[in-house]
């Protein structure tokens, strides 16, 4: 009886240890879900990046010429400079987000190769890193908001007060206009920065 019972216990050892040894396949599958995920967080930068440069691009060479053009008009002068400067602020802080140098991405694809990376640990920075990204686009949704009611503000006591000044009624308008679009930008990308934060957390 011992001698059979010893050899169930035998039998069975080869399976034991097989089950107790965590699955590579799991590890491997984590290890490019985490890269892949990276990489994605990495191209939706780079997209809001070229948006935002685009739309500086535009708004500080269209705004520059209609000051030019419409020299003689106060309301046009002042759009102008509002959205020129509205445009070059953007297009300096949009290299930023684009990873120009592709460093980024040269560190994501070297951490994934390095069988030795911690990729909890990674993981982890990674949805920190978007956490934060998401409380960026936050504060800048509270600037857009800011924006918005100071042009309004702005156009409202010029009418107001002072309904031959045109410029005021000019620059204020043009907060609206140039704070609205930037409003949409900021939530969506706040919005998708927390739902990459999720996508992180949930695997």
């Amino acid at each position: 009886m011992r001698v059979v019972a010893l050899g169930c216990a035998l039998s069975l050892m080869p399976l034991t240890v097989v089950c107790a040894q965590p699955a590579p396949t799991s590890q491997a599958s984590d290890r490019t879900h985490v890269t892949q995920l990276r990489l994605e967080h990495r191209s939706s930068r780079q997209t809001a990046g070229w948006v935002l440069l685009s739309w500086g691009g535009i708004n500080a060479v269209g705004g520059g010429l209609v000051a030019a053009i419409e020299h003689d008009r106060a309301e046009w002068v002042a759009a102008g400079l509002v959205s020129a400067a509205f445009g070059v602020v953007n297009a300096l802080l949009a290299p930023s987000l684009m990873d120009l140098s592709e460093a980024r991405e040269r560190n994501i694809l070297r951490e994934q190769a390095d069988s030795n990376a911690d990729f909890a640990a990674i993981r982890e920075r990674e949805r920190a890193s978007q956490l934060g990204v998401g409380q960026t686009f936050a504060f800048n949704t509270g600037l857009d908001v800011f924006y918005i009611a100071t042009g309004i503000l702005v156009y409202v006591l010029g009418s107001v007060q002072s309904p031959r000044v045109a410029w005021e009624q000019g620059a204020g308008l043009t907060f609206v206009v140039q704070g609205v679009p930037l409003l949409a930008f900021d939530i969506y990308n706040w919005i998708a920065a927390n739902e990459r934060a999720e996508a992180l957390a949930h695997r």
